[in-house]
């Protein structure tokens, strides 16, 4: 059995998948407590709200956030399926791959969202 193809490619691919969607699900997370926190605790009108809400966000945010999402996904179920491949050393190695992953997809992930951030959203590279 090809171990690519049996085991890394549908995590990866897994991965890609569930990660935007992850995130839309903490963005509006985000916007239910910022609405809570502005309409319920602050005051600000229903309608205040919902109007600047619509005027500052646009389909291409949420494009732009599903796509991140799909590359962190990408990033993270590659690294952790290249260190669980080539992890030794049993109970031991595993916890260290784990550490190792861990440690490698916040790297990869802040440079890639400065990378996906500067060129999405503009700004200089």
């Amino acid at each position: 059995v090809d171990p690519v193809a049996w085991h890394v490619a549908p995590r990866v691919i897994a991965m890609m998948l569930v990660v935007p969607l992850i995130t839309i699900v903490g963005a509006g997370v985000g916007l239910l407590g910022g609405y809570g926190v502005a309409v319920g605790m602050e005051g600000q009108e229903h309608g205040v709200f919902i109007a600047n809400l619509a005027s500052n966000l646009s389909v291409f945010d949420l494009l732009g956030a599903g796509l991140k999402g799909a590359v962190y996904g990408l990033l993270i179920g590659t690294v952790a399926c290249w260190k669980g491949y080539l992890v030794t050393g049993g109970a031991e190695g595993v916890g260290r791959a784990v550490n190792d992953t861990v440690v490698l997809c916040v790297m990869y992930i802040l440079v890639a969202n400065y990378l996906l951030s500067s060129l999405l959203f503009g700004g200089s590279v």
